[in-house]
């Protein structure tokens, strides 16, 4: 694979099979080149209908704290695997804030947080 100088295009030669450890390192280096291409992704979210979006109900997630105090979340995609986002404290308070005002109060359900100095654990 190699991106193009532009950045507006990337050249892709592939042939014969691949097992899902491919397919997934596979998925993985397009995303590490598309981060790089011209135009990048846009901040704002798609309304065009057409827009192909990769969607899935209950996915897998675990979170911890770092110790910089950001949040680490991680989210299971049937296709495309495991993800991980840091969130800025300022980030992990909206979404907190966001969370608890759409969600009824309840006591239990799954434990989502790894245990502290823990960067792996049970899936969910």
């Amino acid at each position: 694979m190699k991106l193009s100088e532009d950045k507006k295009s990337l050249k892709i030669n592939l042939v014969g099979e691949l097992t899902p450890d491919q397919v997934e390192t596979l998925i993985s280096d397009l995303a590490e080149l598309r981060a790089n291409m011209n135009p990048a992704v846009a901040m704002e979210r798609p309304t065009n209908p057409d827009k192909r979006i990769s969607t899935q109900d209950e996915p897998s997630i675990m979170a911890k704290r770092l110790k910089d105090g950001r949040i680490r979340f991680w989210l299971r995609n049937q296709g495309l695997g495991w993800l991980i986002f840091n969130f800025t404290i300022q980030q992990a308070i909206a979404l907190r804030q966001f969370m608890i005002s759409n969600t009824p109060e309840t006591d239990g359900g799954p434990n989502l947080f790894l245990n502290e100095g823990s960067d792996s654990g049970p899936a969910h």
